[in-house]
């Protein structure tokens, strides 16, 4: 199970720098549309706030699980059950939308996914 855990964790920080990658390439994205006066100052900034809400989320999330030790679990879905009450609990404590909820369990269920050689 370790090894399991262990992969996961290493293929889900992966997953994290992508999602990362994505939310700044939309931010650029609704610059360059309020530039180009497609965005009202409103929507560009109500979008921008969400999307640096998700990117905090995102950062400090892909710290907490880079300090993980995958041996202090007992399999997968332990693992996966604890990430899940973290993920909420960020939500609940720190103010991240509650989109950085959905965006995870995605991510978590494509791992986890790939991990079990699961369609």
């Amino acid at each position: 199970m370790f090894n399991e855990c262990q992969s996961f964790l290493k293929i889900l920080l992966i997953e994290l720098d992508d999602l990362e990658q994505d939310i700044q390439m939309l931010i650029k994205h609704y610059k360059e549309d309020h530039d180009a006066d497609k965005l009202t100052n409103y929507v560009f900034l109500q979008n921008v706030a969400l999307m640096q809400g998700e990117l905090f989320g995102v950062e400090s999330f892909h710290e907490e699980i880079s300090n993980l030790d995958a041996s202090s679990y007992t399999n997968l879905q332990a693992l996966i059950d604890d990430l899940n009450a973290k993920i909420k609990m960020r939500i609940e404590r720190q103010g991240i939308p509650n989109s950085f909820l959905v965006a995870m369990n995605r991510k978590i269920e494509k791992v986890r996914r790939y991990i079990k050689h699961e369609k």
